[in-house]
C-alpha cells in the first residue's frame, strides 16, 4: 500500500523525533491524509505487511529509526529500524480501528500530542 504525497515530506529534525510508540502513533496520525487513514483502519493484520516498504520507509526515515541512539528505538527494545517500524504500524492499526470517524481520530490525535508534548514545540 502506498501512502500519499503528505506523508512522502518531511522536516523533521531529530530534536523532533518520536521519544515514545504513543508519540510516534499521534504524530503518524496526524501525517498521514485522512484517505490513508480510513484504508488503513479498514486493513486486516495479515494485510498491512504491505505497509512495510512504503509507510514502514517512511516511518524509518522520518523518526529517526536508522540513528545511532534513538530514544525511540530504545523505548521499544528494538535493535533493527524494521521491527521498531513494524511495532508503530501495528500499534497505528489497533489506533485507527479503535475510532470510527478519521476527523475525530485525527482532531483527538492533535489534542493529546500537544498534552503529550505539555504543549511545548516538539514539531
Amino acid at each position: 500500500m502506498e501512502t500519499s504525497d503528505r506523508a512522502e515530506q518531511t522536516d523533521v529534525t531529530p530534536a523532533q523525533y518520536p521519544k515514545s510508540l504513543r508519540e510516534a502513533v499521534l504524530r503518524l496520525v496526524l501525517a498521514l491524509e485522512l484517505a490513508d487513514l480510513e484504508r488503513i483502519a479498514k486493513l486486516r493484520k495479515r494485510a498491512a505487511d504491505e505497509l512495510h516498504f512504503g509507510l514502514g520507509t517512511w516511518v524509518r526515515n522520518n523518526f529517526g529509526l536508522w540513528s545511532e541512539g534513538s530514544e525511540l528505538m530504545r523505548q521499544l527494545g528494538c535493535v533493527h529500524a524494521d521491527d521498531a517500524s513494524g511495532q508503530i504500524i501495528d500499534a497505528l492499526l489497533a489506533h485507527t480501528k479503535k475510532h470510527k470517524n478519521v476527523e475525530l481520530l485525527r482532531a483527538d490525535a492533535a489534542a493529546e500530542l500537544q498534552a503529550l508534548l505539555g504543549g511545548g514545540d516538539h514539531g
